[in-house]
Parts: C-alpha cells; sequence; structure tokens
C-alpha cells in the first residue's frame, strides 16, 4: 500500500473533525494542545522502546509483552505520532510535506550533500 503525504494529511484531517470519529474541529485546540498530544504519543514511543531495549539487554523476562508484541504496539504508537504531528502542521498553516522536504533539502545543502528530496519549488 502506498499513499501520498497529501492523501494521508486530508484523510486525517476528515477523521478529526468528522461527527462520526472525533469530531473535534482543527481550531478548538491551541498549538500547545495540539503539541502536549503529541508529545504524549512520543513519550509512549519511549516507554515501548525501553521496553525493547531490555530485550536487547537480556532482561526481556521484565516485560509483560514479547518482543513480538511491543514491535506490533511500536509501529502503532508511531502511527500516532504522525497523526498528531500532521493535525499540529495543519493547525499552524502548514503541510506536513512541506516542512519535511523543506528541512530535508535545507540540511542535505548544508552538509554539501546532493541528495535531495523533490519539491515544487
Amino acid at each position: 500500500m502506498s499513499i501520498t503525504f497529501q492523501e494521508f494529511s486530508s484523510t486525517n484531517i476528515a477523521r478529526c473533525i468528522s461527527p462520526a470519529a472525533f469530531n473535534h474541529a482543527i481550531e478548538d485546540w491551541s498549538l500547545s494542545d495540539w503539541f502536549t498530544a503529541m508529545a504524549g504519543e512520543v513519550g509512549e514511543v519511549g516507554n515501548v522502546i525501553k521496553k525493547l531495549n531490555r530485550y536487547r539487554d537480556g532482561l526481556g523476562h521484565q516485560n509483560k509483552e514479547t518482543e513480538e508484541d511491543l514491535r506490533a504496539q511500536l509501529a502503532d504508537e508511531i502511527g500516532d505520532v504522525l497523526a498528531y504531528l500532521d493535525l499540529l502542521a495543519f493547525a499552524a498553516g502548514f503541510h506536513l510535506e512541506g516542512c519535511g522536504v523543506k528541512k530535508f533539502n535545507a540540511v542535505s545543502a548544508r552538509l554539501g550533500c546532493e541528495i535531495r528530496m523533490p519539491s515544487d519549488g
């Protein structure tokens, strides 16, 4: 399966505002609210990674979850971070794709690296 950032974002926003889902207008939260929600999800990513590190360090017996279950949780939590990051960008008047491409290309230029993301500008 392959989708564009634009497809992800438009679907993510539609679900956020849909009465059948979250029924949450983007402007009902401040940028701080969107950031805090995203940060909470980043914390959940960190918690899963902490538990995966136990397996790496031979301490997996301290976990309730299997390593496979934790890897599945990690993917889910990363997805949550992406959804909130996309909503934060939109609330700030940006498109996540544009932010990512612009910054990626700026860092490549600073490093003297010819690897660039395609962009419209």
